[in-house]
């Protein structure tokens, strides 16, 4: 997908789970990546939720403001993904 009419997104993962809410999985995080690629095919997000980065599955149990430590293998994921 082109977002800005010019850049050119990595390929992405689409599930569609009900006529209003799909599954994206994307392998870069341009700026409103998700928000442009819906709109290039005339499509409103509406709402987003983060649901993984990096390889790490966020803890759904968290309540908005929350947060909890990394475990060990996390911060290798993360300090893998920056390099």
């Amino acid at each position: 997908v082109v977002i800005d009419h010019k850049v050119q997104c990595l390929p992405s993962l689409l599930e569609i789970l009900d006529e209003y809410h799909c599954l994206v999985t994307i392998n870069e995080g341009r700026y409103h990546q998700i928000k442009k690629m819906f709109l290039s095919i005339s499509n409103q997000v509406v709402g987003l939720k983060r649901i993984a980065f990096a390889g790490i599955t966020l803890d759904s149990r968290l309540e908005l403001g929350q947060y909890r430590h990394f475990h060990d293998e996390e911060m290798a994921c993360l300090q893998a993904a920056l390099r």
